[in-house]
């Protein structure tokens, strides 16, 4: 009978459905844990339960295929949530990685309070500031570089005898 099995071509096809079938099970039982596991972190952080909240979401951001909206509210909430734990190192970790998704991302008025607004501006601010003299550092750093090279060139010494031509000779009489 295994024999058989073997030999029917839809075996195959069926089989390779009921793997891809499993597989996108797990990827959405994953999201949804994701996803509960973010509003258990939102319940906590109003709880004033910021350990959780971290605990919580870390957890979500080890999930594979997140859309970026997913993650920059996790980053978001994360930032909040360390920041609240007075880990102001994390939560600037948290802001990079929220600017890198989206660096237009502005906080509301609604939602965060002045104090982190305040220190997003700031966190914002410094990479934009860090990403500027990044970019001078390498227009200097090419200029000065072009300039020994030019002069290492120029200021070069042979060490080859100089060969001296004959004169011309003179005009024909």
């Amino acid at each position: 009978m295994s024999l058989r099995f073997a030999h029917w071509p839809g075996a195959y096809f069926i089989a390779n459905l009921v793997i891809l079938n499993m597989c996108l099970m797990t990827l959405a039982s994953a999201q949804d844990q994701c996803r509960e596991a973010r509003q258990k972190a939102l319940t906590e952080f109003y709880a004033n339960a910021y350990t959780k909240t971290v605990v919580l979401l870390n957890f979500c951001l080890k999930q594979d295929g997140l859309s970026d909206s997913t993650k920059i509210d996790i980053y978001a909430l994360l930032s909040r949530a360390h920041l609240a734990n007075k880990d102001s190192a994390a939560a600037v970790r948290d802001i990079l990685s929220l600017l890198d998704l989206t660096p237009a991302f502005v906080p509301d008025d609604i939602n965060y309070t002045s104090g982190y607004r305040k220190f997003f501006d700031q966190v914002k601010a410094y990479k934009t500031k860090k990403s500027r003299s990044k970019k001078w550092l390498w227009i200097g750093g090419g200029a000065a570089a072009t300039t020994g090279v030019v002069l290492a060139i120029i200021s070069r010494k042979t060490t080859e005898r100089k060969v001296f031509l004959p004169d011309p000779p003179g005009r024909p009489q």
